[in-house]
């Protein structure tokens, strides 16, 4: 049996909306939302504390995820890295949703 509506839905935003209420938040990030979309955000000094804060709170999202039975999108993720210094602008895909159980297999 499949559950669900389909993607794109004029109802898909309202129930998000709804479903997300109780959705993790941290002290360390900052959340945006638009529509069905989600940006996670953390600022610091240093790369090493941003991405602890942002992992930190994915941790806590795929526990909220499981919670609910919503089954993540890694391919969705992608982690983007703005400096301050002109000329050095650091781009990257990082996997966070699935960092934790690539490093236990190592």
């Amino acid at each position: 049996m499949n559950a669900g509506i389909p993607q794109g839905s004029k109802i898909s935003p309202i129930l998000f909306n709804l479903y997300i209420s109780d959705f993790p938040t941290s002290t360390n990030t900052e959340i945006a939302l638009y529509a069905d979309d989600s940006v996670i955000y953390s600022s610091s000094d240093k790369i090493e504390n941003v991405i602890v804060n942002i992992q930190s709170h994915f941790d806590e999202i795929q526990k909220w995820a499981q919670k609910w039975k919503i089954i993540l999108n890694p391919t969705k993720s992608t982690a983007v890295i703005f400096t301050y210094f002109l000329f050095s602008f650091l781009f990257c895909q990082e996997n966070f949703v699935n960092k934790k159980k690539n490093n236990k297999k190592n």
